[in-house]
């Protein structure tokens, strides 16, 4: 893990780090207002993780969706969101198995 906050990839990560808050924020400048809690800075952490694991940019969304309903859990309503927050954590869960096993048939046999 420590590999992951190296100066090198912490340079790398800076210009992600960047892009996503521009991303996020660019969204609103037509508005002129946003929710910086609920637009921004709720949104922002998930593809930042996304990049540090590896995850192609097109599945941040994915994450994305399934974060939001994975935390319900943190909410006063859990048995009502018990089914989104089961079928959410076997979508990461699956995700996660999936990433692993493609990057180890990358790696050269020792």
């Amino acid at each position: 893990m420590s590999k992951a906050f190296t100066p090198k990839a912490a340079d790398r990560l800076r210009i992600t780090c960047v892009d996503v808050i521009t991303e996020l924020v660019d969204r609103h400048t037509g508005a002129g207002h946003c929710d910086i809690v609920a637009d921004v800075a709720r949104r922002y952490p998930i593809p930042i993780i996304c990049a540090l694991l590896g995850t192609p940019d097109d599945d941040w969304p994915l994450f994305s969706d399934w974060v939001d309903d994975f935390f319900k859990i943190f909410n006063w309503n859990t048995i009502h969101d018990g089914p989104d927050i089961l079928r959410a954590w076997e979508h990461i869960d699956a995700y996660d198995d999936d990433l692993i096993a493609r990057r180890v048939r990358k790696w050269p046999s020792t």
